[in-house]
């Protein structure tokens, strides 16, 4: 079968990710890039050995899908001339900046007989599959409660054009909080009511990266923010999602009532952290690849036993998401 012809269309910093796996595969290859920079797209072009292209041209090329690598306020308005050219799409989070247009993208590509996609597919990694392999199975009890949280001083202290983090479409929640709500929704399912708090801490922030060090510029979204997901299974989780936390901290919890017999405490901590510890290997790609953690999110699993007593175990785990994330 011939593999599925790719082109990319934003060749941002986060591009080379995508680039870099392309002969990683045999189903699809990359062909194409495109850019509103021209001279940032025929640099990846022959970095990569590619076909540059501008915008419109990229539209009217043979690429049978588009990776959209565009900032998160232009992803509907993309995503739509993407399909209305008759291309499948993959987008990188968010799908879209609000539920409106996320909807109006899927409709879209349904009526057009396309498919669309949306980062992150981390969940289906190793180590989250293993990890709702063992709660489907029963092995650490029935979930009660889950805790995701994601804190950082903010991108412009490493990335080299940070204001889209801080545009529409952009902040923490739309960021990194779309790996956290796709774990906890694949692993506990559809949430049933969600509720939040947000706050702007500064109206303008100091880019202290290069090449633009020094360069300030001004904060359009929320910067922290914190929220609470009842699951249809009757879960409660807890977010928090910030750039105005210095140092940073990541810290997954999943609280469960456990239904095991009482000599087999042991057993499931060691099946747990054996779970736990293949995230490690896929986090730290990740992180090398965006350079957009500062340290490797951790996974708690409490087991609560029937004798009452209370064992933690804590593993690697990696940084979670989801494609319903706007819904």
């Amino acid at each position: 079968m011939e593999p599925l012809s790719v082109g990319v269309l934003g060749c941002g910093t986060i591009s080379d990710a995508y680039f870099s796996s392309d002969d990683q595969f045999d189903c699809f290859e990359i062909t194409a890039c495109a850019d509103l920079d021209s001279e940032r797209s025929a640099a990846k072009a022959d970095e990569y050995r590619i076909t540059s292209y501008d915008t419109e041209s990229l539209l009217e090329s043979d690429v049978e899908a588009v990776v959209n690598l565009t900032p998160p306020s232009v992803h509907a308005q993309t995503c739509e001339q993407l399909l209305d050219a008759g291309k499948h799409v993959y987008v990188e989070k968010p799908l879209a900046a609000t539920v409106k247009d996320a909807k109006e993208i899927v409709s879209m590509a349904d009526e057009s007989d396309l498919l669309v996609g949306s980062a992150p597919d981390t969940f289906l990694g190793a180590g989250l599959q293993t990890c709702r392999s063992i709660i489907d199975s029963g092995r650490i009890g029935e979930p009660i409660g889950a805790t995701a949280i994601w804190t950082s001083s903010g991108h412009e202290s490493w990335h080299p054009n940070p204001d889209f983090y801080y545009a529409e479409g952009g902040g923490p929640l739309f960021d990194m909080g779309p790996y956290y709500v796709t774990a906890l929704v694949s692993l506990l399912g559809s949430a049933s009511r969600v509720t939040g708090s947000v706050k702007q801490t500064f109206s303008k922030r100091t880019i202290t990266s290069e090449p633009r060090n020094g360069e300030e510029f001004d904060v359009e979204v929320p910067t922290h923010e914190t929220g609470i997901i009842e699951f249809e299974n009757g879960t409660i989780a807890n977010l928090l999602m910030s750039f105005d936390v210095n140092g940073g901290s990541s810290l997954p919890e999943l609280h469960s009532r456990s239904t095991a017999p009482k000599g087999r405490s042991n057993y499931l901590i060691r099946t747990i952290s054996r779970a736990l510890s293949v995230f490690e290997t896929v986090i730290a790609t990740t992180s090398k690849q965006s350079n957009s953690l500062t340290s490797i999110p951790r996974v708690v699993a409490q087991v609560s036993q029937t004798s009452r007593t209370r064992s933690t175990v804590t593993g690697s785990s990696e940084r979670a998401l989801t494609s319903h994330t706007t819904s």
